[in-house]
């Protein structure tokens, strides 16, 4: 059973997952509820935006 093939040598997913989660952590302390929601459908605005400029 191959299940190499779609891997990337030298990429550690736990290490950029916990990257990602400290930089989202330091970008949200100290903000309200509201505003985390806020900066959320920001985000997801972008995302969604840049994802029709893709295809």
């Amino acid at each position: 059973m191959k299940n190499n093939e779609g891997t990337i040598k030298g990429y550690d997913c736990v290490k950029s997952f916990r990257r990602i989660k400290t930089r989202i952590s330091k970008e949200l302390e100290g903000l309200s509820n509201e505003q985390i929601l806020e900066y959320f459908k920001e985000g997801s605005k972008k995302f969604q935006e840049k994802m029709k400029n893709q295809k």
